[in-house]
């Protein structure tokens, strides 16, 4: 699962971003509606991700990545979503991938806390998601992080914030993710 050990590195890398003061400019939060549909038809998925978030397409080994504006100076971390495509060498289910990643996720990372998972449908694909917590070097932050998996292809959808933020963003994660096609 080439992808899980991905994944886990996007994470670090987007908090290590968000977290860098020159990568910064000031804003306002987005508007909460997602607007704008990017489609990846090589990977096989389209989502439409916020107005004025900075996209970017094959960067840090997503297959595209979404960062907010910063909202004032003191503002230290840009909330991202970002989508990672896996391809997979046999089949495997949803659920499984889903348990897989997040076992790993506990080893990779300090004060990991699980808070909540759930299962939804998108686009009639069975989605398990979790909201968790955790600390890097650099960074505190909160999690909503979505996958599934559709013939030999896990798709991971991840959403990242400051903690104190997380509510405020939750709506703007969530519109995206039900875009996801």
């Amino acid at each position: 699962m080439r992808a899980l050990l991905l994944t886990i590195a996007v994470l670090l890398s987007h908090q290590a971003l968000c977290a860098d003061k020159k990568a910064r400019k000031t804003n306002s939060i987005p508007p909460k509606q997602a607007i704008g549909r990017y489609v990846d038809t090589n990977r096989g998925f389209s989502i439409a991700l916020p107005s004025g978030w900075q996209q970017d397409k094959d960067a840090l080994g997503t297959a595209v990545m979404a960062i907010s504006k910063t909202e004032s100076n003191k503002d230290n971390f840009r909330e991202n979503i970002n989508v990672v495509v896996e391809t997979l060498q046999g089949s495997m289910s949803s659920k499984d991938y889903f348990d897989a990643s997040q076992n790993a996720i506990k080893r990779v990372f300090q004060d990991f806390k699980l808070e909540k998972t759930g299962n939804v449908k998108l686009s009639n694909k069975d989605f398990y998601w979790s909201v968790f917590s955790h600390k890097t070097p650099t960074a505190r932050a909160k999690v909503l992080q979505y996958v599934a998996v559709n013939g030999l292809r896990a798709y991971i959808i991840t959403c990242s914030s400051a903690p104190d933020k997380f509510d405020r963003f939750r709506g703007v994660f969530e519109s995206s993710v039900k875009t996801f096609k």
